[in-house]
């Protein structure tokens, strides 16, 4: 079991892979350890204050960590996971304190009380808190570049920016000679942060430039996605309706419908488990995907490099950790099969990643088309992204995968 001082090991749980960089996971886990090494030292409530704006917490006493769930007995929030939690007492009372950090990726939405109401993260984190049996207890939200959402009160949010120069203040003051060890670990962090660029707010010439370009190229993704008619008339179709997957209604594609969350471009579809439409896509634990990619969509479908696009096809599949050998044999058979009958120059990969849930992983098999590496000035993107999707619809349909999805489809159904 890793403990909550072992930075090291906790660092150890996130390895980046194609479809993830940790960035953000690090940064908390740092944040983490910090405040651990100050409540060590008897400074989380100057901590409290001079980075988070917390004030009247005097002698107050918390131990930190991440990975916190939520418990299923709760009313708000069953299993979900904050980044960071301190728990602790003050003045003989319990206390509580929720942070979540955001340096760039979106907030998730999760389906609500009503079949069609999203509710976003954060409203989720702040109806656990005021449940919380807690006498003393604070929310705050600390952010880089993802944006405060409107209905969040500005006080509860803290920029990066805003806590490195305080930091970086308080670290000058002469009262750290008796605490080296979190005086040293401090200046790291606001080493790492400068060297992130996460420190202050520069504006080079092509970032001042860069909106209108990124409206170009988003109306230009908007027409790389698959052809409807190549969709329809490939017997891939037939394959993944063999498998039980239909198209979710328009209004349930979640974080996959592009004119919403700008992250994908393209066609999804889930089990349909006898229904006439693919199961809305906050509910499904199955995806099969097939667009341009250029953020991550449900924490786990990433592209290779962060924010630049790729064309990519692949299936998404939620799982038991510990499940029997005939399913594990039916999900790698998938990547087995399509691997077996493909000719293109990207082949089929497997990837997979613990879920936000202590018993289910998630295992993605896919191809993708990295934009920088098919660049050339004279290339026809619409033709390249038409053979791509082609391809793999090819595969599909001469891996005859029906039997493989199907049991997939029924894993954590």
């Amino acid at each position: 079991m890793v403990s909550d001082t072992d930075l090291l090991g906790r660092l150890f749980r996130y390895k980046a892979s194609g479809q993830r960089a940790p960035f953000e996971d690090f940064l908390t886990e740092a944040l983490c350890y910090f405040l651990n090494l100050l409540a060590d030292d008897g400074k989380t409530d100057a901590a409290l204050v001079r980075l988070f704006d917390i004030e009247g917490w005097q002698c107050v006493q918390l131990q930190w960590s991440t990975q916190y769930r939520i418990p299923e007995s709760s009313d708000a929030g069953a299993g979900r996971r904050p980044d960071l939690v301190g728990r602790g007492t003050l003045k003989a009372e319990e206390a509580f304190v929720l942070i979540e950090n955001k340096t760039g990726a979106a907030y998730s939405e999760y389906p609500g009380e009503d079949e069609n109401e999203q509710k976003g993260q954060l409203d989720i984190y702040r109806d656990y808190l005021d449940s919380h049996p807690a006498v003393h207890k604070e929310m705050r939200l600390v952010r880089h570049h993802t944006p405060r959402p409107e209905n969040w009160c500005p006080c509860k949010t803290v920029d990066w920016t805003t806590l490195h120069r305080q930091l970086k203040r308080w670290l000058e003051e002469p009262e750290w000679g008796n605490c080296p060890v979190s005086a040293r670990f401090g200046r790291e962090l606001c080493s790492f942060l400068e060297e992130n660029r996460m420190s202050e707010i520069r504006l080079q010439a092509d970032e001042i430039t860069a909106y209108p370009r990124w409206k170009a190229l988003r109306d230009s993704i908007a027409e790389l996605g698959p052809d409807w008619s190549d969709v329809q008339s490939s017997p891939a179709l037939a394959i993944l309706k063999e498998g039980r997957f239909g198209y979710p209604r328009d209004s349930a594609k979640g974080e996959f419908e592009w004119k919403k969350h700008n992250k994908f471009c393209g066609y999804v579809m889930t089990p349909t488990y006898g229904e006439d439409f693919g199961t809305p896509a906050e509910k499904s634990s199955v995806y099969f995907y097939m667009g341009v990619l250029i953020d991550t969509v449900y924490s786990v479908i990433s592209p290779a490099i962060e924010d630049v696009p790729e064309l990519t096809c692949g299936f998404a599949i939620w799982h038991p950790a510990s499940f029997q050998q005939s399913e594990k044999e039916a999900v790698r058979g998938i990547c087995t099969k399509l691997n077996g009958v493909n000719e293109a120059s990207t082949p089929w990969c497997t990837g997979g990643r613990s879920a936000n849930n202590d018993n289910c992983e998630v295992t993605l098999i896919y191809r993708s088309l990295k934009f920088l590496s098919a660049y050339k000035p004279e290339l026809d993107w619409r033709e390249l992204a038409r053979a791509f999707y082609r391809t793999s619809l090819a595969d599909i349909e001469k891996a005859a995968i029906g039997k493989e999805i199907s049991i997939a489809a029924e894993l954590n159904h």
